[in-house]
């Protein structure tokens, strides 16, 4: 099977790339939750909010936080909930990324999909945009200043449709990310045990807010350099034993807690080609395809 992504560069150009995709169980789920969401559309495009991960010069690092105020005080312009702005600025801690994240929860827990065009429906759509902008900011506040920075390109539909694991998907979950490799992205509400480790974020795992990824969605994850760090998944280990997560009920032993990322297959086209039609700059899917054939 091949997915062909349509990408338009920040020079308005558009190419073609191909991906050669396992013959897995979740990959065809993958799939189909794809085709339904595009079939679903009125113009039969995908609209992904794609968006360069851990690329973060100083002045990418300036609009992610300008864009999160701007969508906090846009929250609160509507009366729905207050969030508060006062405290997001270049010097933004960890303290209050996370405190974010947790006013994210709050609201959409108890408001996943309001429907229509109300002001609750705003203020939903809204959340899920700052909770992508949060953990960009995090990956930012790690990445701005490293010679080697990893490249990744997440993209997240704009609606958040999904299906179920299967107990089978958890054996082939790789923690270690290989370049020119697409993966099945989180889809998830909020942090994972591995968002905590990564972010030393105790308080959401003391709240009981931890959760785990909902399942195959349409979002995705394309590595571009490949991250191999095989002593993280024994750092993540010690974390959650320093910080006793299995006493608020979180084994981290279990496959729905491990890290790790469902891979779908690899670029046909070759990665140099890749690298150099996006030259590290901003860029969008426009439309995918998926063809029953071999490469």
């Amino acid at each position: 099977m091949i997915l062909d992504i349509d990408f338009l560069n920040h020079r308005d150009v558009k190419k073609t790339f191909s991906f050669r995709l396992n013959n897995r169980r979740y990959t065809k789920a993958f799939r189909e939750v794809n085709e339904k969401w595009i079939n679903s559309r009125p113009s039969k495009l995908p609209e992904y909010n794609a968006k360069w991960f851990l690329i973060t010069s100083e002045q990418d690092y300036i609009d992610k936080i300008n864009q999160i105020k701007k969508h906090v005080d846009t929250i609160d312009s509507l009366g729905i909930i207050h969030i508060g702005s006062s405290n997001i600025n270049l010097d933004i801690t960890k303290k209050e990324l996370n405190r974010l994240h947790e006013e994210f929860h709050r609201y959409i827990e108890d408001n996943p999909h309001p429907p229509g065009d109300s002001d609750e429906a705003k203020v939903a759509r809204l959340c899920h945009k700052l909770n992508d902008l949060v953990h960009l900011t995090e990956g930012a506040v790690g990445n701005r200043n490293r010679k080697n920075q990893a490249t990744r390109l997440i993209a997240t539909s704009l609606e958040h449709m999904h299906v179920p694991y299967e107990d089978e998907d958890y054996q082939y979950k790789e923690f270690v990310r290989k370049q020119g490799t697409l993966y099945v992205g989180y889809a998830t509400p909020g942090k994972n045990l591995l968002h905590c480790y990564q972010d030393n974020d105790k308080s959401v795992i003391e709240k009981k807010l931890v959760r785990p990824s909902q399942g195959i969605s349409c979002e995705l994850h394309f590595e571009i350099s490949g991250v191999t760090n095989n002593e993280e998944v024994q750092k993540f280990d010690k974390w959650c034993e320093d910080n006793n997560v299995l006493d608020y009920g979180y084994d981290y032993r279990l496959p729905i807690h491990r890290p790790g990322w469902l891979p779908l297959g690899t670029i046909h086209n070759g990665i140099e080609a890749f690298e150099s039609f996006i030259e590290n700059k901003e860029a969008k899917i426009i439309n995918l395809r998926f063809i029953d054939k071999v490469l």
